[in-house]
């Protein structure tokens, strides 16, 4: 294959929240917003609200991979002038929480296959280990926690004999 047949090259650096950096065609830079270096952010606490409790360290993980997928998959554009290879070679390294999880090589290379086939895009995924700080969501612990499959009952108790005897009555 010549080179003008090979995909374009683009990596993404999502190992720090306080920048994404990123490369193609022998360029390089940091994204930027309003000149000032753009970081990310993913606002998982519906997630932990959903569940009523923190983020366990790998459902945290896949959430920044999820970001780091899509975000590179949105910022790396096609060449549409290329006719029926329109496909490209997509680098992205994600800080995560369980480096052991996500670096076995089998569990890489299927995820790779997976991305591919739904992109039709060449990836290569790096995982290395979380420095940053952790989210509210993997910190914050909720008041409540869901018991069961139900649904939540909510009682108004407001200290008179007819909220007693309801609540007794219940």
């Amino acid at each position: 294959m010549s080179a003008s047949n090979q995909p374009p090259t683009f990596a993404f650096d999502f190992t720090r929240a306080d920048r994404v950096a990123w490369s193609y065609g022998g360029r390089c830079g940091d994204l930027e917003s309003h000149g000032t270096p753009a970081g990310f952010f993913v606002d998982d606490r519906e997630i932990a609200d959903e569940v009523a409790r923190v983020l366990p360290p790998l459902l945290a993980d896949m959430v920044d991979i999820a970001l780091a997928v899509h975000t590179t998959d949105r910022l790396a554009l096609r060449a549409l002038d290329r006719g029926s290879n329109w496909s490209r070679r997509l680098e992205v390294a994600v800080c995560v929480r369980c480096p052991e999880m996500w670096t076995d090589v089998l569990r890489e290379r299927r995820l790779e296959k997976l991305l591919s086939f739904l992109t039709e895009d060449a990836w290569q995924l790096t995982f290395v280990p979380r420095q940053d700080s952790l989210r509210s969501s993997e910190v914050q612990d909720h008041l409540f926690t869901r018991s069961g499959d139900d649904d939540p009952e909510v009682s108004l108790f407001s200290g008179g004999l007819d909220s007693l005897a309801g609540t007794v009555g219940r």
